[in-house]
């Protein structure tokens, strides 16, 4: 039994959803930084971008 829980547990480490592409309803990407993988969100209300 131990041996199954380890299993499982290397197996949702090593294939952990990479989902950066996720947003939410009316947010865009503004920046995004491969490197580090990070990615800024933000809305736009007029000409203004919040974060």
């Amino acid at each position: 039994m131990r041996k199954y829980i380890i299993l499982l547990l290397i197996i949702f480490l090593i294939f952990v959803p990479d989902n950066t592409e996720a947003k939410n309803e009316g947010y865009e990407i503004v920046s995004k930084l491969s490197k580090e993988n990070i990615t800024l969100y933000a809305k736009k209300i007029g000409s203004l971008y919040l974060c």
